[in-house]
């Protein structure tokens, strides 16, 4: 199965988007007494780790979401 450029794009800037937010919601969690961001910051770390599990299941490099190279943990 191929994937249509359509496709690659969603993906890419999926990727790409979800990652902003989550490194927002990091840089606000810092701010003191903002559970509220930490706690955004942990779902969006569950979800961009998801992204790449579900990425490798489906035999799709990182650079096809792009989060390749992106260390995760970091937003922890």
């Amino acid at each position: 199965m191929t994937m249509s450029q359509t496709t690659e794009n969603y993906l890419v800037d999926l990727g790409k988007e979800v990652l902003a937010l989550a490194e927002e919601a990091q840089q606000k969690a810092e701010m003191p007494a903002n559970d509220f961001q930490r706690g955004r910051r942990a779902a969006f770390y569950e979800v961009l780790t998801l992204m790449k599990q579900q990425a490798q299941a489906f035999g799709l490099d990182e650079e096809a979401i792009a989060l390749k190279g992106v260390n995760l943990e970091s937003l922890l």
